[in-house]
């Protein structure tokens, strides 16, 4: 398929939907279980330390599956590479390696740019709520 692949529907949903197309709802929506897929053995030991640092944070942001697990992998092992690459002063295969990362990090939205997009779903209309009814009761009471 052409074109630019589409977003997570989660990262859509943080991001909020500008185009204001149609997303499948809940019953629509291919969403498998929420969790931490077993680290693989064979990644290194770089690579298994940034899949431990990482992997909370995706699963906290509903971004992680059992599905994900090449994917995670592919990025922990590219980050592996590219710090043993940075550490050898090997600017080519690091230059390789980080465009690898780049990619990665656009599919689990990691860059800062995509969190500065994204917000938790529901939490703007809570916060307007709960900003609408503690300035009620200012008016009452004052």
């Amino acid at each position: 398929m052409a074109g630019r692949p589409k977003k997570p529907l989660a990262i859509v949903r943080m991001e909020g939907n500008p185009g204001k197309r149609r997303l499948p709802t809940e019953t629509e929506e291919i969403r498998p279980d929420l969790a931490i897929p077993e680290c693989p053995e064979w990644l290194d030991e770089d690579a298994q330390t940034e899949w431990k640092r990482i992997a909370p944070d995706l699963l906290t942001l509903g971004l992680l599956s059992n599905l994900d697990m090449a994917a995670l992998a592919g990025y922990c092992q590219a980050y592996s590479r590219w710090k043993e690459a940075e550490g050898k002063d090997q600017t080519d295969t690091a230059i390789k390696y980080l465009s690898q990362i780049k990619r990665s990090c656009s599919e689990f939205g990691l860059t800062p740019s995509a969190r500065a997009k994204m917000s938790i779903p529901g939490k703007k209309d809570e916060d307007e709520m709960d900003e609408l009814l503690n300035h009620g009761k200012q008016g009452v009471s004052g």
